[in-house]
């Protein structure tokens, strides 16, 4: 979960450096998500303030979402409406930034079952094909004039299944270490319980064998003395 976390955090920095640079007057590529989409195809210019603050606004809300629903706890046991949780920080990844949501495939293969996490990472491949034919980017979009349509869809499955194949990837191993530590956790308590009940069991029989003990040695005692006193 530390890697999960560690990888958001240097991810959502990466973004925030480049707002700030952008906002800054610096020469950076512009937001590309569903935000600045919209805004672009309602006439704006790319290069506006508006988009870019929503991106950054929107942004903090992801890392913050995400940020919690990579907490330790939540590895050993996932919050309830877990799907739920993932579509919105999926929803925030893509109106931000297509990079973004190899992330939420991340999270969804430590908080889903194995299978419905693999169902979740192709829906992730087809959603970035679907916003690659149907909401390009200038670059995207020229790539297509240039290169073909059949290429670019071509390269950008490969490239999408590598990204978020290598983020199932990463989500399926700490969900592992997650159940190996829960299941030493669960050896060790039962370890510690066995211990318990048999160092209970030992006194419980020295405790026995005392009273054995004292109970001859004092029936011989009070035999002797009764034979005396009768004599």
């Amino acid at each position: 979960e530390r890697r999960v976390r560690m990888a958001a955090l240097a991810i959502c920095a990466l973004e925030l450096y480049s707002a700030l640079a952008t906002l800054a007057g610096a020469a950076t590529e512009p937001y590309d998500g569903l935000i600045a989409q919209a805004w672009t195809a309602l006439g704006g210019s790319p290069r506006s303030a508006t988009p870019l603050l929503l991106s950054l606004m929107l942004l903090g809300a992801f890392g913050w979402l995400l940020w919690r629903l990579a907490r330790p706890q939540h590895m050993d046991k996932p919050p309830r409406h877990a799907l739920s949780w993932l579509v919105l920080l999926d929803t925030l990844a893509f109106a931000v930034t297509p990079g973004l949501p190899f992330l939420v495939t991340a999270v969804a293969a430590v908080l889903l079952r194995a299978r419905a996490a693999l169902i979740f990472a192709a829906a992730q491949v087809g959603l970035a094909l679907a916003n690659y034919l149907w909401l390009p980017n200038a670059g995207q979009r020229a790539e297509q004039v240039h290169q073909g349509l059949l290429y670019g869809v071509a390269m950008t499955a490969i490239s999408m299944l590598a990204l978020h194949g290598l983020a199932f990837g990463l989500g399926r191993l700490t969900a592992a270490q997650a159940e190996k530590r829960r299941w030493l956790q669960a050896m060790l308590a039962e370890r510690r319980s066995n211990e318990q009940l048999h160092d209970e069991q030992l006194r419980y029989g020295e405790r026995l064998e005392i009273a054995r003990e004292l109970h001859d040695l004092m029936g011989h005692h009070l035999a002797a003395l009764n034979l005396q006193l009768q004599l």
